[in-house]
């Protein structure tokens, strides 16, 4: 199974999940549109984790496999377990996502939520939802614990 079919599975490098933003060259920025940095999630992230600008992404976005990812190429883990490795880090950010609705990246929103919330009880289950998230992110997508 294909790395690029993970991928297309996937989308949590570009969804705002993994990272908050992508550092161009002042050429990418130019090309692209944007100011020396793509925020995330990616506007050019269109439906079923397609790129709109694939042919033309950043150098940042060419380079990067998740650690799953290089799992899968080295034939460490099946496909149909890659997949439900995605889809249980999916579970746990709509889980915060469904605690602190919003458009930012569900982390930093979490981070924000838990500095600045009024609501304690909601504060704690945010928290307990982000470090859920991270750890599962950390563990099997970033190569970190």
């Amino acid at each position: 199974m294909s790395l690029e079919r993970l991928c297309l599975a996937c989308g949590l490098c570009c969804d705002g999940t993994l990272f908050t933003h992508v550092a161009l060259t002042d050429e990418e920025s130019r090309r692209l549109g944007f100011d020396g940095v793509l925020r995330q999630p990616c506007e050019n992230l269109g439906e079923g984790c397609r790129c709109r600008v694939y042919a033309l992404r950043p150098k940042g976005c060419a380079r990067f496999v998740c650690m799953l990812g290089r799992a899968l190429e080295d034939k460490e883990v099946p496909f149909d377990e890659a997949v439900e490795l995605v889809n249980e880090a999916r579970r746990l950010r709509e889980h915060l996502d469904a605690l602190i609705p919003g458009e930012l990246p569900a982390i930093p929103r979490a981070r924000h939520y838990e500095a600045h919330g009024t609501d304690n009880e909601l504060a704690v289950k945010v928290r307990e939802a982000r470090r859920a998230l991270e750890a599962f992110t950390l563990r099997h997508f970033l190569g970190r614990r």
